[in-house]
């Protein structure tokens, strides 16, 4: 594990239709005193093997999905994979099978974001009040979900209100209607607990808007006024999320800020590009491949 330990991290083992066969919490793991761990993976029970993942018949793929909170800080687990026993019976695909295969699955995830998008879109607009929580299509159970879409008129935004019933871990991202993710790295597409100044009594308020609110959580879009929002929460208390889990939204004039959300700090134009600058550095700590 890094020297700064994420604050969510998991194995998932999924089947062909990313439902859960097993899933190993990688921040509740056995790790040795000098960070090193050791995750096993096979059908035979645990024993008394501490990291284990049980896997079946229906395995198909293993997920590990490492979540930074804070970019500037937080390190991905470093870890390599070895086979043990035999080899496997057939021989490695050829090129022809591995581009297959390779455009079946582009075609699957395609096929798999186009539906959530879609799924997304039977809603009203400007709805965002719907909470779930699954163990299917990638999702997890210990982890709530709230998603909405988001249709504006030129002057108005959207303001979403959330409290996190105790996660230690949300983001609210944006999309368009397609489902990819908006510019991240020098426009705030999206906002993470770390990343969000909190009010007063621990709840969270962000401005969803095409122009600059002037507000620190501001949730750019990139001058859409069409687009889907998802918040994600994860890693509650014992026991799962508190009763006052929440998270709504609803459409205000821009003009109407200050009575709308008066408690909201704001920013100058010299606060925005010191937040901006940040944002950049602390991405490109994390994935400084990802951009010039």
């Amino acid at each position: 594990v890094g020297e700064g330990r994420m604050t969510e991290n998991y194995f998932t083992l999924w089947n062909q239709h990313m439902g859960t066969v097993d899933v190993l919490d990688g921040r509740r793991m056995h790790v040795e005193p000098d960070g090193s761990f050791v995750v096993t993976i096979d059908s035979d029970p645990a024993g008394d093997r501490p990291n284990h993942i049980r896997s079946d018949d229906t395995a198909h793929e293993l997920y590990v999905r490492d979540v930074l909170l804070d970019w500037g800080r937080d390190d991905p687990n470093s870890f390599e994979v070895h086979r043990l026993g035999p080899p496997p019976g057939r021989g490695r695909w050829s090129l022809d099978e591995q581009a297959e295969r390779t455009a079946a699955m582009m075609a699957h995830f395609a096929d798999f974001t186009g539906k959530l998008s879609y799924g997304t879109y039977k809603l009203p607009p400007n709805h965002f009040s719907l909470a779930w929580s699954a163990d299917h299509t990638g999702a997890m159970r210990s982890q709530v979900y709230v998603a909405g879409r988001f249709l504006l008129e030129p002057g108005q935004a959207f303001v979403i209100d959330v409290s996190d019933g105790g996660a230690e871990y949300f983001t609210v991202p944006l999309s368009n209607i397609w489902g990819t993710t908006l510019e991240i790295v020098d426009r705030t597409g999206s906002l993470n607990k770390a990343q969000s100044q909190a009010n007063a009594d621990g709840t969270w308020t962000y401005v969803l808007s095409p122009e600059d609110p002037g507000v620190h959580n501001w949730l750019d879009t990139d001058g859409l006024r069409e687009g889907i929002l998802t918040l994600r929460m994860a890693e509650f208390p014992e026991g799962g999320p508190r009763p006052d889990l929440a998270a709504t939204g609803r459409v205000i004039d821009l003009a109407d800020l200050d009575r709308e959300v008066p408690h909201l700090r704001r920013v100058s134009a010299e606060d925005r590009a010191e937040q901006l600058a940040t944002r950049r550095a602390s991405y490109l700590r994390r994935l400084p491949e990802g951009t010039l």
